[in-house]
């Protein structure tokens, strides 16, 4: 039995790695999150807090995204341009003349005070995975992308998380 359990843990733990490196080789080449991201802030709360992992549905071109959709985009202009990829609902809009999306625990809408123009359809990469109204999140797991980000900038902090990461799984 302890056999059995012991190779269960192991072929779970292939699979998260593999899916993580999945995920950070196509983020990287298409240069946007791909099947999951990160939760920066607590914009969204209670449905998302800041160090949640959330599940993404890559969207094309052509999709549709409608009104109460949880969207990944990154504003190429205004207040919002210099924060990154941001996980908001739609709340208002459409396709012609822009969404405005709003975080579910701000007071205002991200187009409020003219901070950010309507999100065009094209700075909308993904939408998040919902089960009926429930997104598909996985709880404190996020804090390791945003810690890792903060050593990017030296260069020996990838190379030694890798060996680490090599040994346990060795």
């Amino acid at each position: 039995m302890m056999k059995i359990l012991s190779k269960l843990i192991d072929i779970i733990l292939y699979i998260i790695v593999a899916v993580s490196l999945a995920s950070a080789i196509t983020s990287t080449l298409w240069g946007k999150p791909m099947f999951f991201s990160a939760v920066r802030s607590n914009s969204m709360y209670p449905l998302f807090q800041r160090g949640d992992i959330i599940l993404i549905k890559s969207l094309p071109e052509k999709s549709s995204v409608n009104i109460g959709d949880i969207v990944l985009f990154k504003a190429e202009s205004g207040y919002l341009s210099s924060k990154g990829w941001i996980v908001h609902r739609i709340i208002d809009g459409n396709e012609k003349i822009g969404y405005i999306t709003k975080g579910d625990a701000n007071d205002y809408t991200d187009q409020a005070y003219n901070a950010t123009p309507p999100i065009q359809r094209k700075w909308i990469s993904s939408k998040v995975l919902c089960i009926g109204k429930y997104p598909l999140k996985v709880p404190l797991i996020g804090y390791i992308p945003l810690w890792m980000e903060n050593f990017q900038n030296n260069p020996y902090t990838m190379p030694l998380i890798a060996v680490v990461i090599a040994a346990i799984i060795g």
